[in-house]
Order: C-alpha cells, then structure tokens, then sequence
C-alpha cells in the first residue's frame, strides 16, 4: 500500500511550490541562498542548474521574462504537473521572444535625392541657340551614375561635353552644335523646337543614396522673318538734291524712282537718297534681332557714276521729313560701301542689323541715306544711279518665344 503514500508526497510537494512561487508574485523577499546549486529565478534569466548569477541583467532581460511567461503558460497548470509537452512550448516561447527583442532592424533606405534647379527652367519658353543645360543637384553627386542615366531623342550623350563642379553638384551640358530654332514668315504657324531630357534610374549620390528618375524640357525660340517695304509717303521715302529742291522729272517727289548722283541742270545738283521703314510690324514680344539686310533693285544707270564720282555709301540717319535738314544731317553711322558698280537690273544690299536694332528700342522707324562719295564731278553731264521707288526692302528677322 505505497501508492497512497507517494501520491500524498507528490501533492504536498506540488502545494509548497505553489506557495512558493505565490509568495513571488506578492512581492515577499526572496528565500535565503543557501549556497546550493541555484533556485529557480521566476524574474532572472538564469536555470536551474546553478549556472546564474543572481542580479546581473543580460541582454533581452525582458525577452527571457516573456519567455518565462510562456513556460508558466504553455507548461504548468493548477491541476497537474509540468509536461514534457509544456516544456517544448515554454523553450519555443522564450526562444521566439527573446529572438525578436534582441536583433536590431535594418536601416531604412535614404530619401531619394532630388534636384535643386535647372536652368533652363523645366517648361520654359524662348531659348536662345547657344544655351547651355545646367542642372543643379541637391549634393554632391556620383558622375558615372549620373552620366549614365542621362537619355534624351534631340540630345544625345554623344553631342554633349558633360562638365561637373568641382562639389560634384552642378552638372553643365554643352551641346556640340547651336540647338536649333524653328523658322518661318507666320508667327501664327511657326511652332517651337522642342528639347526633352530625363535622368532615368540608376542615378546615385556620393554617399550612395538613389536619385529619384525626372525629366525636363523647353522650347527654343523661333525666328520669324518679315521683310518691309519702304513707307509709301514721299516725305519720308524718296530723294532731295543740293539746290534745295526735291527733284525733277522721274526724281520729282511725284515721280517713281528715286535718284543718286549728279545730273546736268542746276550746275550740276547731285541727289541722296532717303529711305524710312516702319518696325512697328515686329511684336513687342521679340526678344532680339538675328539678321536684318537692305535690298535695292537698279533701275537705271546714266553716265559713268561709278568712274567719276566714286562708290555708293550707306549711312543710317534720323530725319523728320525729307528736305534740307534730311539731306545734310550728321549721320548716326557710317554703314559702308553699298556699291562700287552696278548694272540696271542688279540688286544691291548690305547688312543693317546694328542700325535696326537701335531703331526698334528707339522710335521704331529706320531710317537710311545713300550717297556717291564725290557730290559732282560738274561735267554737265548726268551721272546718276536711279532705283525703283516701291522696290527697296528691308528684310528682318527676329525672335521670339
């Protein structure tokens, strides 16, 4: 009859470790350590097997604590003893705690870097030929990375002289060749060159952080060409000689040509011609000139002009009507040479594009005078060039957005 026996001992064994571990969990003092080969530490991380050591903390302290959780959980009941099944899951608890508290987490990827400012702005409109792409960064950058995401259809890599700050910061591209410009007569028709360029992935910084991917673009400007006829008033187009008169016969102010040079009546008068074109057709909206040319159709040449009184000169003057005034004023530039011969039937011409220039930010009429470099050479004998009076042209070409 042992059994009763030892099925007392084991519940009276079981009563006094549940008053013990009661007596824990009210916060008594712990038992005295009888210097025996350790106590079961409800709050410690150290076993059974006297292998602790009592009030030191151990990394993933609070870990272990859940794991001992765990085990009085998973292993121990009011009822009955510890299982070996309850001690699989305490181990598989304290274990699976202690391993998620104590391991550190992975450091997040750095924020994309991104780009300060770009120049030309993203969008924009009316730029010029010679341009350069300079974009700005954020920090200092990885070069090869960034070269090598670059992609454009209008800009290839090839065309460009790639050029870093020394900070690696700023990128300028310098395209090989002036981007090139949409042209026409009808600002109305004439639509912009387009440039697109982008950054696609791939791109990093010095310290390795990834460039978000972006694209850009701008429009270059347009040149638009339009080319005057003179003002068809005789007062501000036409000629005047030196005895004071405007003219006589088909140089008369009545008449359709206009004169240079000396002829045989009024002991030997000679003529200048006087030409004023209206700008006021160029927009407001063009940002510069790019050409402007003077173009004169002969009509007629009578004597030896060219031999006798030397080459045609082109001057750019200001005048309010054509008379004396007109005639000898000083001029704003000496233009040049026009002509050293002509024939009738030839077009002659000369660059004005200064002289425009200056007449579209001043008073927007441009205004010119042509004269043989010696007055007469008082032979009594015509030598003149005539030219059609409707037939000059000022051809202009501008730009614009």
């Amino acid at each position: 009859m042992r059994y009763p026996v030892i099925a007392s001992l084991f519940a009276l064994t079981s009563c006094l470790a549940n008053s013990d571990l009661s007596a824990y969990s009210r916060g008594e003092p712990d038992p005295p350590d009888d210097g025996g080969g350790g106590t079961l530490d409800p709050v410690g991380s150290a076993g059974a097997s006297g292998g602790g050591v009592p009030g030191e903390d151990l990394p993933g302290a609070g870990s272990a604590q859940a794991g001992a959780a765990g085990a009085s959980a998973g292993g121990a009941s009011s009822d009955g003893p510890m299982t070996p099944e309850g001690s699989a899951s305490a181990s598989a608890g304290g274990a699976a705690s202690g391993g998620a508290g104590g391991a550190g987490s992975p450091l997040p990827e750095p924020e994309p870097a991104g780009v300060a400012s770009l120049l030309p702005p993203d969008g924009a409109s009316g730029v010029a030929s010679d341009a350069r792409i300079v974009i700005t960064f954020e920090e200092s950058m990885d070069v090869g990375s960034v070269e090598a995401a670059f992609r454009s259809e209008q800009l290839s890599a090839d065309q460009l002289t790639f050029t870093w700050s020394t900070d690696a910061r700023v990128l300028t591209l310098t395209p090989a060749a002036p981007l090139s410009q949409a042209s026409g007569t009808d600002p109305e028709r004439v639509v912009a060159q387009r440039y697109a360029y982008a950054f696609v992935a791939g791109a990093r910084t010095a310290s390795g952080a990834s460039v978000a991917p972006f694209e850009a673009s701008f429009t270059t400007q347009r040149e638009i060409t339009t080319t005057l006829a003179p003002v068809p008033d005789n007062s501000l187009t036409g000629n005047f000689r030196s005895d004071g008169l405007y003219g006589s016969f088909t140089c008369a102010e009545t008449g359709n040509q206009i004169c240079i040079g000396d002829g045989s009546v009024a002991a030997n008068a000679f003529y200048r011609a006087l030409l004023s074109f209206d700008l006021g057709v160029i927009p407001a909206a063009a940002q510069t000139l790019s050409r402007a040319r003077l173009q004169l159709a002969v009509v007629a040449v009578a004597g030896q002009p060219f031999a006798t009184l030397g080459a045609i000169e082109l001057e750019h003057v200001e005048f309010a009507a054509i008379g004396v005034g007109a005639f000898d004023v000083a001029p704003l530039a000496a233009l040049g040479v026009l002509a050293t011969a002509a024939a009738a039937g030839e077009n002659l011409g000369s660059d004005v594009l200064d002289a425009v220039q200056d007449d579209l930010l001043d008073d927007g009429l441009s205004q010119f005078r042509l004269r043989f470099q010696v007055g007469t050479d008082s032979d009594d004998t015509p030598d003149f060039v005539t030219l059609a009076r409707n037939a000059p042209r000022l051809s202009v070409t501008y730009l614009v957005p």
